[in-house]
């Protein structure tokens, strides 16, 4: 491996670290990185500082807040040299609240690099959303302040949503239950009827699976003839099954494989 090759990955490391220990709110080991004049611009519009110190005082309410798990990383050397080095990167960011839901949101980030002989700091690091947020309220249903952190505001936006309707089912005794589609987990096909899962336990519903995918929202996802998954729960995919938060396995058909891949990369 040469020289530049080598430099070059030290640096996306360095860069994980930083994202991984703000996301995982402990910082404290990676102060020492930042060089005094570090600029931040972050995803609300209080967000940009200009020096270390600034950056420090204003990210406590972010740091006080529950920790992210980063998944599909992806980080790349867009621009190096003797001085500078730039490293952009996408990733997907999941966080669980009091209530046990699952928050998720897409990040893209830029991070400068500025060496000074032997010593290399952050300069500089830029985080945004890849979708815009609220999707699917009008106003921004919280006012934003220094005092309020990110994953508040995904939360408050999940309250107003319009979308947080609740799903009727009817089980095989004819009893009628209701659920967020955020509480199912996933749904299994039995002959002619299906069973719903949740974190809570089970349901068995009247109805074919056909039947249940026709009353969902598009976050779930038909990975099997006998499988409906909510996707906000998948972890990861690989050849032929899903891993679920809490490590569940299920199957995904070979005809299915290449177009569930595609479709959770991006959720």
């Amino acid at each position: 491996m040469s020289r530049k090759n080598e430099d070059q990955r030290n640096i996306i490391q360095l860069s994980q670290d930083v994202l991984h220990g703000f996301y995982g709110r402990n910082i404290n080991h990676l102060i020492h990185l930042l060089a005094d004049d570090f600029l931040w611009i972050g995803a609300f519009d209080f967000q940009y500082t200009t020096t270390k110190e600034q950056f420090l005082n204003i990210i406590q309410s972010e740091l006080r807040a529950e920790p992210f798990t980063m998944l599909e990383e992806s980080f790349s050397v867009v621009s190096s040299n003797s001085y500078t080095t730039v490293v952009c990167g996408t990733c997907k960011l999941i966080a669980h609240t009091e209530k046990d839901k699952i928050m998720q949101t897409h990040t893209r980030f830029t991070l400068v690099w500025k060496h000074r002989g032997t010593l290399t700091q952050l300069v500089h690091i830029h985080g945004s959303n890849a979708q815009d947020i609220p999707l699917s309220v009008d106003i921004a249903p919280v006012e934003i302040s220094p005092d309020f952190n990110f994953f508040q505001y995904l939360m408050a936006v999940d309250a107003t949503s319009t979308d947080s309707k609740k799903i009727v089912f009817r089980d095989i005794s004819g009893i009628y239950h209701y659920f967020f589609a955020d509480e199912i987990l996933y749904i299994e096909a039995s002959l002619k009827n299906a069973i719903l899962y949740t974190k809570e336990g089970s349901l068995k519903i009247s109805g074919l699976l056909s039947a249940q995918e026709d009353k969902l929202p598009p976050q779930f996802y038909r990975i099997h003839k006998s499988y409906l998954v909510n996707t906000l729960y998948v972890k990861s995919i690989q050849r032929y099954k899903v891993v679920l938060q809490n490590d569940m396995e299920l199957p995904v058909s070979k005809q299915k494989y290449v177009h569930a891949r595609e479709i959770l990369c991006c959720k």
